[in-house]
């Protein structure tokens, strides 16, 4: 009797008998996956979406760039987007990846190209800087680091 594996790879021709033994394929074999097996049915997206989007997505960074010692320090951002504004921003870049089993997209910049990347596709060249009115600033930091996480330099 042949052992029943309902949890077939989207990205290849294993399957496996737990979606936690998928998961842990899509890791090991599919880590940065660029491939999406459904693109091709996600709803197209107006002009005006896009832009409203993005006007919405430079509101929200720019709030979070706060003026007050207690905000000092690194800070994760995390945006739940639509998954056909996420492919459209996003599938292009090179820190892309989609995790078939999970359903989950990411998208990794770094660095001075990272921030440059960024200003393009949100179309804002000084998107990672917030002034107050008292001409304050604020802005976002990227820091190089080694495999040791030891600080190599700050952009």
């Amino acid at each position: 009797m042949a052992l029943l594996k309902p949890f077939p790879c989207q990205l290849c021709n294993n399957s496996y008998s737990s979606k936690s033994s998928l998961s842990c394929h899509e890791i090991t074999k599919h880590s940065m996956n660029h491939i999406v097996p459904h693109y091709q049915h996600l709803p197209t997206i107006s002009e005006g979406i896009i832009n409203h989007f993005r006007a919405v997505l430079l509101q929200d960074i720019n709030s979070k760039l706060g003026f007050h010692q207690t905000n000092e320090g690194l800070k994760h951002i995390q945006w739940n987007f639509p998954e056909n504004l996420f492919y459209f921003f996003f599938s292009n870049e090179s820190g892309f990846s989609y995790r078939p089993s999970l359903r989950r997209y990411s998208c990794v910049f770094k660095g001075q190209n990272g921030y440059n990347r960024i200003g393009t596709i949100l179309k804002c060249k000084f998107w990672r800087k917030n002034k107050n009115k008292n001409g304050c600033e604020t802005f976002v930091l990227v820091e190089n680091r080694d495999n040791k996480g030891t600080l190599l330099k700050k952009i």
